[in-house]
């Protein structure tokens, strides 16, 4: 995140986008695509992802490699939430 930062401060002055609020919105797109992905799981049923699996395999996609890949973002959701929470961010979060 450092690199990334370092190279967009290039075009953007670092008074005008914070590597703090940076952080923060990196922090927030991470728990979005865990919310988005837990809302998959719950919006279809078993069936429904089986035959997903199938139309994903057809495009060379293994569904149960491609969701290993979301363990890490499980994680860092956990990690986030309770770094959130130590920060009473939680009860802030209309501020967001």
């Amino acid at each position: 995140m450092k690199i990334y930062y370092e190279e967009l401060i290039k075009t953007v002055k670092p008074e005008e986008y914070p590597w703090e609020v940076f952080q923060r919105e990196v922090e927030i797109r991470n728990i979005q695509i865990v919310i988005n992905t837990f809302n998959f799981f719950f919006k279809y049923s078993p069936e429904s992802i089986k035959k997903m699996a199938v139309i994903f395999e057809k495009r060379g996609i293994k569904l149960d490699e491609l969701l290993k890949q979301f363990r890490t973002k499980f994680m860092r959701f956990a990690y986030i939430f309770q770094k959130w929470e130590r920060e009473n961010i939680l009860d802030r979060m209309e501020e967001f």
